[in-house]
């Protein structure tokens, strides 16, 4: 579940040292900056993050005047100018300094509720952080997920959404995670991130399959790009899943030569559609580790395409391997901080590590719970972030 939105503490607040007028704000680990004295340290502020979308956008697009225009979000209004893209929310550079999203002040998103500014931040944050979180929130606050559009890659019919009950493959940033939900301390598998189009591959025993985008089921008799990378995967997927008489979801990432046309992304040097596995998920099943493919169980997707390999004599191409670490803080900022020739960034596929967390409640009492922490998140290159904002 990717977050677009939340409220946050900030943790931070300094001087820009390249602008007078301009201050930089820690907020859950991002870098956002925003006017001189416009934040304080320990203020709550509500965070609008990466790809995430301002809806306001989509009314005001065609005007070439706004000034009779009334608007429904007035804080949208100095920002909506400077997005483009569709309203999209970026990571960018201003004075020499990465800033990562939007702060919005609580009394400015509140001043047309007509209300305290602190009365429901508590109480949203929960619904933001939940498992639906945009559309119960976009009405209240007009923050939504910035969706890419499909590329024009060949004839695309989708048949409905994802079958099979498989969520859309979406890992979460690692800024987006708790802190103590973070398995520090635990060795993880690092994989390279590649900058594509998402694909799954569902394998039935029987021999029936789909081939799926981000969202949908595709119709597989048309030629697009999913299709065209899946043709490779297909029997390889079918013979596991007789063999097991199971069904498997392949995920992988889809490079191929014309998918993006930006120079500094290397992934789409290749001669074809090219479909790299970085996951997979058994939909049938009820343990949570196979359900899901968690990494150091034998239902990790290096684990399955080794049966593959013994099964059918080939493999499943993967996303590049960078071995394994041990979590740390620092780990995660040298891959964020990584030279535009690196790419987008990794992965980070971590055990089901149990946790327990401890927290402070207003009464002055604590409340512990044990957690299980993520299965895999990532970790994006903020000079890979900056340059795609130029682009799109």
């Amino acid at each position: 579940m990717a977050l677009d939105a939340t409220f946050e503490r900030v943790e931070k607040v300094f001087p820009h040292p390249g602008a007078d007028k301009l201050d930089i704000a820690i907020v859950s680990g991002y870098q956002v900056i925003c006017g001189k004295g416009e934040i304080s340290e320990g203020e709550v502020v509500f965070y609008i993050r990466d790809d995430a979308k301002l809806l306001e956008y989509d009314s005001v697009k065609g005007l070439s005047d706004t000034s009779g225009y009334e608007w429904k979000y007035p804080w949208q209004e100095p920002l909506i100018k400077y997005l483009g893209g569709g309203g999209r929310v970026k990571t960018i550079k201003l004075r020499g300094e990465y800033s990562s999203g939007i702060i919005v002040p609580l009394t400015k998103l509140y001043a047309r509720f007509k209300q305290d500014s602190g009365k429901d931040w508590k109480k949203d944050d929960e619904i933001l952080r939940s498992e639906f979180p945009g559309s119960l929130l976009q009405g209240k606050y007009g923050v939504g997920h910035w969706t890419a559009p499909l590329p024009k890659m060949g004839n695309i019919e989708a048949r409905g959404g994802l079958p099979a009950g498989i969520p859309k493959s979406d890992e979460e940033n690692y800024q987006n995670i708790r802190p103590q939900e973070l398995p520090f301390g635990v060795e993880v598998l690092l994989t390279k991130k590649l900058d594509g189009a998402s694909t799954t591959i569902i394998c039935l025993p029987n021999g029936d399959y789909h081939v799926c985008s981000r969202s949908n089921d595709l119709n597989v008799s048309c030629d697009n790009i999913w299709n065209r990378c899946a043709k490779k995967v297909i029997p390889l997927g079918l013979a596991w899943a007789k063999a097991n008489n199971k069904c498997i979801a392949l995920r992988g990432e889809c490079v191929a030569p014309n998918l993006q046309k930006f120079s500094f992304n290397k992934d789409k040097d290749v001669p074809e559609p090219t479909f790299n596995l970085y996951g997979v998920m058994f939909p049938d099943a009820s343990d949570f580790a196979e359900k899901n493919g968690v990494y150091g169980t034998p239902y990790h997707f290096l684990e399955i395409n080794k049966q593959i390999k013994e099964l059918c004599g080939e493999e499943i191409k993967t996303v590049p391997i960078l071995g394994t670490a041990i979590l740390t803080k620092e780990l995660l900022e040298e891959y964020r901080d990584k030279p535009l020739d690196f790419g987008e960034g990794i992965v980070i596929n971590a055990p089901i590590h149990k946790n327990v967390i401890t927290e402070t409640l207003e009464n002055g009492g604590t409340y512990t719970r044990e957690i299980n922490t993520c299965i895999h998140f990532k970790c994006k290159s903020l000079a890979y972030l900056e340059a795609l904002s130029k682009k799109s």
